[in-house]
């Protein structure tokens, strides 16, 4: 029993020791996990404070936003406009640009240099999913980050423009200070047009100033109306209304007389049904309106505006020499001459003379922009153009000049300058016809008017 004591004894100490020689070895082996774990960390931690260049924070190989926008790319010198469905605006050294593929952001914002989706990060900087920032600028580890609020070299939120900007116009005022809007007077076309505008700017100089003249209508007396009277062949004496107005009234013939406006009838003149060619109906008009001291600048060519030969009439419209051309219904005289040169009636609007004051002109880009935007009036001559229907093609500039308007407000009646295009306009069937389109173009101007 003694020996069966002992040997149990014996078992039961091995036992114990078996068991702690277990657990020592669980230990050891723990103790040497959490050391590999702790070098490991420590390594990872070394690697993140020595990024490659190139890369980010965290070291995804993405860059961070810094708030530079895309720029919008130009065309080339081909300069074409297509009105009125795609207006396009002038840009220097060509007629057309592109819309900006840009997007503009509120201050402070960054903004993704292409249209690639964006995700804000934790800080509030941008990153954009191509690792790209602005101007093919990376960021390398040792560069500050910023934010979305941080000022970059170009302000947040603006785009560069998409060419260089036009120099100003210098601006030029003349002494008559603001002028009136101009009256547009819609041109004469007997049809519909669906044109493209093209305009070379390298091939063409546009005005800087022109003159504006401000009208000075005529001061008369009783005794100079009388002697209009006279030199008419009229019977009769004129009577004082006030105001520079004055009537006379005869058997055959009446005469009114304003300071802006002379108004003749005749009603025994008749035609004959013999009535000559256009040069000699002209003559007729321009040689009355100058013998009879109705107008006392010079008068220009006459145009003959209709004629009905069966009735033996015409209508001449006479505008002054200068300034030439002239866009506007006024300063003129309507006259109505039957064959042989006898004058039926006139309406005249025509000034003594002129005061003159030198004024600048918009930029053509601007200009430009507004004939392409519909707002330019167009004169062409469409008789010889086959069908019918509206006229599609192309007009092509081939020079810019001066024209003018008049401009009616509290401060006067003026002569303002327009730019005017003069080209050629070519249908699609490849039949030509002159074209000439005008707009209102003069720095002071209140407002356009058409």
């Amino acid at each position: 029993m003694q020996n069966r004591r002992s040997f149990d004894q014996r078992n039961q100490r091995r036992t114990q020791r078996g068991d702690t020689g277990q657990r020592n070895l669980l230990l050891g082996v723990g103790l040497f996990v959490i050391a590999l774990i702790v070098v490991g960390a420590l390594l990872l931690t070394g690697n993140n404070d020595t990024d490659e260049p190139g890369t980010s924070a965290g070291g995804s190989g993405l860059s961070l936003g810094t708030g530079v926008t895309g720029t919008a790319s130009t065309t080339g010198q081909s300069a074409v406009a297509t009105v009125p469905s795609s207006p396009q605006a002038l840009v220097p050294g060509s007629s057309t640009v592109p819309p900006s593929t840009s997007t503009a952001s509120a201050p402070g914002q960054p903004t993704a240099t292409d249209s690639s989706p964006v995700e804000p990060t934790e800080s509030g900087v941008v990153i954009d999913e191509e690792g790209t920032v602005g101007d093919d600028e990376t960021p390398t580890s040792d560069e500050p980050v910023v934010d979305g609020n941080d000022a970059s070299e170009e302000s947040p939120g603006e785009s560069e423009p998409a060419v260089e900007p036009e120099e100003d116009t210098p601006e030029l005022i003349g002494e008559f200070g603001q002028l009136p809007p101009a009256q547009i007077v819609s041109g004469t076309l007997s049809r519909q047009m669906n044109l493209t505008y093209s305009l070379d700017t390298a091939a063409v100089t546009a005005p800087q100033s022109a003159l504006v003249y401000q009208l000075l209508w005529p001061e008369r007396s009783v005794a100079d109306v009388q002697a209009i009277v006279d030199s008419l062949g009229m019977d009769a004496a004129v009577d004082d209304l006030g105001g520079g107005s004055f009537q006379a009234i005869g058997d055959a013939a009446e005469l009114y007389v304003s300071p802006d406006v002379i108004q003749y009838v005749n009603r025994e003149v008749e035609g004959t049904g013999e009535l000559e060619d256009d040069a000699t109906i002209a003559s007729y008009a321009e040689s009355w309106l100058s013998s009879n001291g109705l107008v006392s600048t010079s008068p220009g060519a006459a145009t003959v505006m209709g004629r009905d030969d069966d009735a033996g009439i015409a209508v001449v419209f006479v505008k002054p020499a200068d300034p030439s051309p002239m866009f506007a219904a006024f300063p003129s005289a309507s006259i109505t001459v039957t064959d042989g040169g006898a004058v039926q009636q006139a309406n005249i609007q025509w000034p003594a003379d002129y005061a003159s004051s030198e004024y600048g002109m918009k930029s053509l880009n601007e200009v430009w922009n507004r004939v392409v935007a519909g707002e330019g009036a167009i004169e062409a001559n469409l008789s010889d153009i086959s069908g019918s229907g509206v006229v599609s093609g192309t007009f092509t500039v081939a020079d810019i000049g001066v024209g003018y308007s008049v401009a009616s407000g509290s401060s006067g009646d003026f002569l303002v300058p327009l730019m005017v295009f003069y080209g050629t306009g070519v249908a699609d069937t490849g039949e030509s016809f002159p074209m000439t389109i005008y707009v209102s173009a003069v720095q002071g101007e209140v407002s356009a008017a058409g």
